[in-house]
């Protein structure tokens, strides 16, 4: 239960900085369930590519944001 709820969270932080949520997901999954979690892997790479870059790597792209690879923060562009 924490887990799920802390996926929520994490999702609606997502959400709010203009990331889609789908972009995270969480599976429970026995060590024994090798074909399923190649299923999901599979899944999840056809719905980021359907998803498109994301918004994150557009703003910096077009220079509207700079990423601080030492913080892994992400800092506005001061004009």
């Amino acid at each position: 239960m924490r887990a799920k709820k802390r996926l929520q969270l994490v999702q609606g932080i997502l959400k709010e900085a203009g990331i889609e949520p789908e972009r995270l997901a969480m599976f429970n999954l026995s060590a024994s369930m090798g074909p399923r979690f190649a299923e999901i892997a599979t899944e999840m790479t056809q719905r980021v590519h359907q998803l498109g870059p994301s918004p994150v790597r557009k703003r910096v792209e077009e220079g509207l944001i700079v990423l601080n690879k030492e913080l892994s923060l992400v800092e506005p562009v001061k004009s």
